[in-house]
């Protein structure tokens, strides 16, 4: 397996085929919400096994305030319970932290913040709803 980073305007298919299971699919998101402007300016990840099917994926980007996030972070139900998760998200944090960001910003489905509390983010303030599923700000304090 590998790891590769895309971004538009290379064809982020791969990216999209896994959201749309995990989060249109699975999780009943609406697609004009989990599919937006952000996947322009974002970078994405992919961890690819060997035969380059896909398996997971993120996306990191910095908002309008200058805060950096990864989100989007989705593995296919195949490939759950292997820490594919663990190494889509700890690539994105490597890439954040050479990128010189201080912090990283993440929201977290709310089952999911255990996950995340285990590589190192803490949650912080109240429990929202996006896309009609609890989350919670989770953050992850770069150590320089």
């Amino acid at each position: 397996m590998y790891i590769q980073w895309i971004q538009f305007p290379q064809d982020l298919s791969p990216a999209h085929y896994i959201r749309t299971k995990v989060f249109i699919q699975e999780q009943n998101c609406p697609p004009e919400e989990e599919f937006d402007e952000i996947d322009k300016i974002a970078k994405h990840i992919l961890l690819l096994d060997s035969n380059n099917t896909p398996m997971a994926t993120a996306r990191i980007f910095e908002d309008s305030t200058g805060q950096a996030i990864i989100g989007r972070v989705a593995v296919l139900k195949e490939y759950r319970k292997k820490g594919y998760g663990a190494i889509i998200v700890k690539e994105a944090i490597k890439q954040l932290k050479k990128e010189g960001y201080p912090n990283i910003l993440i929201h977290a489905q709310s089952y999911a913040s255990p996950f995340y509390q285990k590589l190192g983010f803490k949650a912080f303030g109240e429990e929202f709803m996006e896309a009609g599923i609890p989350h919670i700000s989770m953050l992850y304090q770069c150590k320089k």
